[in-house]
């Protein structure tokens, strides 16, 4: 079947072949009769590999894309407003073997991302955690995932970097690194104005203003104030959550003293006084795995015994067999009740089906609806050519 299948494939394949031969030999002689001035800007572009130039800084230096030995996913500003990309997350449906999701597991804040590369990364928030893709905003680190999420307004480009980018990037790049790089001032006015609305009461404002100060001196500033009403209903206080208030803001100047050095100094902000995101309960489920107890020397006392700490399997099985004592939602120290068996529903102390609602629109969430998130940041690079080899020092 096997060998048969392959001789389809090969036949298959002459007969595509042929048909590329026949319909090239139809082509009109008089494709062969353009004016010589014209085909050589086409010969050239075939030269280059059929791609216009597109130049990227995977390696620390600014190079062509094609001539570059990473494997890449570059975008521009264009091709970002194209797409209608609003923050970095979404960057990740135009990347192959990327995941990137906005708020990261529970953490309830919306500034907070899951940035996967080729499967590597890390779902941890928490602040003491390293994370598993390096994300770079004009070449400073954005050393924790909460407030990586970053907003795409007045971007020059987004580069994604796939693999191990240790050599160059750092330690903590062992999936990848994302490259974002914003718009540097220009020695030109320009002014531009976004607004839209929508649903729940949506309003968002954008604007940036570039100014010329002197001849080596520009200034641009950005900032754009975004809000919306909650869209998800708390069943257990009848509060919503899911809401947009956030502010952020950046300003720059460039200053060229010479042909050879160029300083930047910028210094950005971000301001978010929302409730909690949006969550929805999926499935419950009591592993079938008992609990085991790991010792730990000189530690305090615990009810398995002293100098042990517990593992439990999941966060369901430590609410339902540990958390509430009495036994009503499986056992109490001792017993553990029997694995794989989920709580009564009837009992609100227990975590079971019943808080699941099927709904995206509504939730059984009870913790503190609050999400208080402040972010500044300063930076300040020089850059300087020497003719055969450039230094550059960034400080933020």
């Amino acid at each position: 079947m096997t060998n048969r299948l392959m001789y389809f494939r090969k036949a298959v394949l002459r007969a595509s072949a042929s048909a590329i031969v026949v319909s090239t030999g139809l082509v009109p002689m008089t494709a062969h009769a353009q004016d010589a001035a014209a085909s050589e800007p086409q010969a050239e572009e075939q030269r280059a590999g059929g791609l216009g130039e597109i130049i990227v800084t995977a390696r620390k230096r600014s190079e062509n894309l094609q001539e570059t030995p990473v494997a890449i996913t570059a975008m521009n500003a264009e091709m970002l407003e194209a797409r209608e990309v609003n923050n970095v997350a979404q960057v990740a449906k135009f990347a192959p073997n990327v995941n990137m999701s906005p708020v990261a597991n529970i953490s309830g804040s919306s500034a907070t991302i899951t940035a996967f590369i080729r499967g590597v990364g890390q779902n941890d928030f928490n602040i003491t955690v390293d994370t598993g893709v390096g994300i770079y905003v004009d070449g400073v680190y954005v050393a924790r995932s909460v407030g990586a999420l970053l907003d795409m307004t007045d971007i020059a480009d987004v580069q994604i970097l796939r693999g191990p980018q240790g050599t160059l990037f750092g330690k903590n790049t062992i999936g990848g690194a994302i490259v974002v790089n914003s718009v540097q001032p220009q020695h030109e006015f320009d002014l531009k104005l976004e607004a839209a609305t929508g649903r729940f009461n949506r309003a968002d404002f954008k604007g940036m203003i570039n100014v010329p100060l002197s001849d080596n001196l520009a200034m641009r500033a950005v900032a754009s104030y975004e809000t919306r009403d909650g869209y998800q209903k708390r069943l257990f206080d009848g509060g919503r959550q899911g809401n947009k208030d956030s502010f952020g803001g950046r300003i720059a100047f460039k200053w060229e003293p010479t042909d050879k050095l160029t300083v930047s100094l910028s210094g950005d902000i971000n301001i978010r006084r929302e409730e909690q995101t949006a969550i929805s309960l999926l499935e419950l489920q009591d592993q079938n795995v008992p609990l085991r107890f790991v010792d730990i020397p000189n530690s305090a006392t615990t009810p398995g015994g002293p100098n042990r700490q517990i593992a439990a399997p999941s966060s369901m099985y430590f609410w339902n067999k540990i958390r509430v004592t009495d036994g009503s939602c499986g056992a109490p120290w001792g017993g553990f009740g029997v694995p794989g068996t989920l709580a009564p529903t009837g009992n609100p102390a227990c975590a079971s089906t019943r808080w699941i609602t099927g709904d995206i629109d509504t939730t059984w969430a009870g913790g503190v609806n609050r999400s208080d998130f402040d972010l500044w940041g300063t930076n300040l690079t020089l850059d300087y050519d020497f003719g055969d080899f450039s230094l550059k020092s960034i400080s933020a």
